[in-house]
C-alpha cells in the first residue's frame, strides 16, 4: 500500500512540475519592463557633414534597458541637396546606444545618447527624425514604439576654398586719363558646393576674418571695407610705383572661418595687375614714295594691337574672368609730335582677324585706311593716340582706362 501511495506522488510531481515552470516563465515575463514612451531631449540639431552627433533622449519607464540593435532612426523628413546625381544613400545613420552620464560621470537611469553619423559629402540636409524602438511584448511578439518628439537635423557643409570666388578683375588701370585715382571693387562671391551642383556655398557659414592686400606693392594701396564682404583697394599717391614697368601685381588675401567649425580656416586669395594708364608702343614708319599714290595696294595698313592693349592689361584673361560683360569704347587721334592735329591722311578702324570679337584681344588690330597720298611737306614725327576704356557695369570707375600713342615716323 505505501508503495503505492509513493508511485502516486512521483507521478502527480512529474506531471505538475512542468505547468510550475510555465507559471514561473510567464510571472517573469510579466516582472519583465516594457518601455512606455521615448522622450528626445535635444530637438534642433546643427552639425557638420561627416561627424558623428550625440543625441540625448529619455525612455519610460526608467529601468528598461535600451540595447543598440532595437534602436533605429526614422526620417520621417528628408530635403537633401545632393552634390551630383548619384546612387542614393542614406545622410544620416544610427551607429551606437549609450547610457548618458552626468558631469560626475554618474549613469543617469533612464537616459542615453543616440549616436547619429552624418554621411560625408557636399549637400545640405534639412531631416526630421524620429527614435524607434523595437521589443518584445508579453505576448512575444515584436512591436515597435516611436518616439512621442521629433528632432529636426540641420546638416551643414565644410567651408574649402573652392567654395567661395574673389570677384575682381585681373587687370586695373592705376589712375583713370584725367588722373583720379581708380577704386577697384573687391568681392566675396559663393561658387557652387562640387562640381555640376547648382547649389552654391551659404556665405552665412563663414565669418570672414580680414582682408589684406599681400606682395612687394601693397603699401602703395589702400582697402575700404563696404560691408565685409566688400572692399574697395585704391591708390594711395598718382605716382606709378615702378614707371619702368607695364604693372605692379597685388594679392588680395581673405582670411575666412567655418562658422561651424572654427578650426576650419580658409585663405582665398586673387591677383591684381594694376597698370599704368599711358602707354607708348613700338613706332611704325611711313615712306612718302610708299603712298605718294592711292592704290588698292597701299590703301589700308594694319597695326597688330595684341601685345599693345597687353600692355594696358586687355588680355583674354580679363575677358574670361571679369563678371559681367565689359563695355568697351575706343577713341582715335593723329595728332603732330608737339599735340597739334595733324593733316588727315588716313580714317582708322579697329577690328579683328577673326570671328571671335572683343573675347579675343589678341586678335586686335588697328587698320588705317588710307584716302590721301603723303607729300614730302608730311615728313616728320606724328603718333595716333588712342584712349581705351573698358568697365563693368556694377563698377562706379572704368577698370581699364589707357591712353596708347603709338608713333608714326614719316620718311621720304
Amino acid at each position: 500500500m505505501k508503495k503505492a501511495l509513493l508511485y502516486c506522488g512521483i507521478a502527480l510531481l512529474t506531471a505538475v512540475l512542468p505547468g510550475c515552470k510555465e507559471m514561473k516563465d510567464d510571472i517573469d515575463t510579466l516582472k519583465r519592463p516594457y518601455p512606455t514612451g521615448i522622450t528626445l531631449l535635444q530637438s534642433e540639431i546643427t552639425v557638420l557633414n561627416g561627424s558623428t552627433l550625440k543625441v540625448p533622449f529619455r525612455v519610460n519607464p526608467s529601468n528598461y534597458i535600451v540595447q543598440a540593435e532595437d534602436l533605429r532612426l526614422d526620417a520621417i523628413r528628408s530635403q537633401i541637396t545632393k552634390a551630383s546625381y548619384v546612387t542614393t544613400i542614406p545622410e544620416c545613420s544610427l551607429v551606437g546606444v549609450t547610457p548618458y552620464k552626468n558631469q560626475a560621470g554618474e549613469t543617469c537611469e533612464g537616459q542615453w545618447i543616440a549616436e547619429i553619423e552624418i554621411l560625408d559629402g557636399a549637400y545640405y540636409g534639412d531631416i526630421d527624425f524620429t527614435l524607434v524602438l523595437n521589443y518584445t511584448d508579453a505576448d512575444n511578439r515584436r512591436v515597435a514604439l516611436t518616439s512621442a518628439t521629433f528632432g529636426n537635423l540641420n546638416t551643414r557643409i565644410k567651408l574649402t576654398g573652392d567654395m567661395v570666388d574673389i570677384d575682381v578683375s585681373p587687370a586695373v588701370s592705376y589712375v583713370e586719363l584725367n588722373n583720379t585715382p581708380i577704386a577697384t571693387s573687391v568681392r566675396l562671391l559663393p561658387c557652387a558646393i562640387s562640381e555640376g551642383s547648382a547649389t552654391k556655398f551659404d556665405m552665412e557659414d563663414a565669418i570672414v576674418d580680414s582682408c589684406k592686400l599681400g606682395g612687394e606693392f601693397a603699401g602703395y594701396f589702400f582697402l575700404t571695407d563696404k560691408d565685409n564682404a566688400t572692399w574697395t583697394m585704391e591708390p594711395i599717391g598718382l605716382d606709378f610705383p615702378k614707371p619702368d614697368e607695364a604693372f605692379v601685381p597685388v594679392d588680395i588675401n581673405i582670411y575666412l572661418t567655418d562658422r561651424n567649425d572654427t578650426t576650419n580656416h580658409v585663405l582665398k586669395t586673387a591677383l591684381v595687375k594694376v597698370y599704368q594708364t599711358r602707354c607708348i608702343a613700338p613706332a611704325i614708319t611711313l615712306k612718302v614714295s610708299d603712298y605718294a599714290e592711292i592704290t588698292e595696294a597701299n590703301k589700308t595698313l594694319d597695326i597688330e594691337m595684341g601685345e599693345i592693349m597687353a600692355a594696358v592689361g586687355v588680355t583674354s584673361e580679363l575677358f574670361q574672368q571679369v563678371r559681367p560683360p565689359l563695355g568697351f569704347t575706343l577713341t582715335k587721334q593723329f595728332m603732330h609730335e608737339n599735340g597739334t592735329s595733324a593733316r588727315t591722311l588716313f580714317r582708322q578702324s579697329l577690328k579683328y582677324k577673326d570671328d571671335k570679337g572683343t573675347t579675343s584681344p589678341e586678335a586686335m588690330y588697328l587698320q588705317l585706311i588710307f584716302f590721301a597720298p603723303l607729300d614730302t611737306e608730311d615728313i616728320g614725327s606724328y603718333y595716333i593716340s588712342l584712349n581705351t576704356l573698358y568697365s563693368r557695369t556694377l563698377d562706379p570707375q572704368p577698370t581699364i582706362a589707357a591712353n596708347i600713342k603709338i608713333p608714326v615716323i614719316v620718311t621720304e
